[in-house]
C-alpha cells in the first residue's frame, strides 16, 4: 500500500510540475510577443508617429507585461501552492 501511494504522490508531483512550466512557458511566450510588437510599433513608425512618444511606448509595454505574464505566473504560482504536500518529499 505504502509504495502505491508513493507512486501516486510521484506522478502528482510530474503533472505538477508540468503544469507549473506550461504555465511559465506561456507567461514568457506573452512577455516576448508583447516586447516584440512595442518593438515593432517603435521601429515602424518611429517615436515621433506614437503620441505621448516614449514615455506611452514604455508605460503600455509594462502594463501589458505585467498584466498578461504576471497573471499566469500567479497562477503557476498558485497550482505550486496547492500541490500536494507542496511538492515535497514523503520518504522522510
Amino acid at each position: 500500500m505504502a509504495s502505491d501511494e508513493g507512486g501516486r504522490n510521484e506522478q502528482a508531483k510530474r503533472e505538477v510540475g508540468w503544469v507549473v512550466a506550461v504555465l511559465v512557458g506561456a507567461s514568457l511566450g506573452l512577455i516576448v510577443d508583447d516586447l516584440w510588437v512595442a518593438i515593432r510599433d517603435v521601429t515602424a513608425n518611429g517615436l515621433a508617429g506614437i503620441p505621448g512618444g516614449a514615455e506611452d511606448v514604455v508605460t503600455g509595454t509594462a502594463r501589458d507585461l505585467l498584466v498578461d505574464g504576471g497573471a499566469l505566473l500567479g497562477l503557476a504560482a498558485i497550482v505550486y501552492l496547492l500541490a500536494p504536500e507542496r511538492l515535497e518529499d514523503s520518504d522522510g
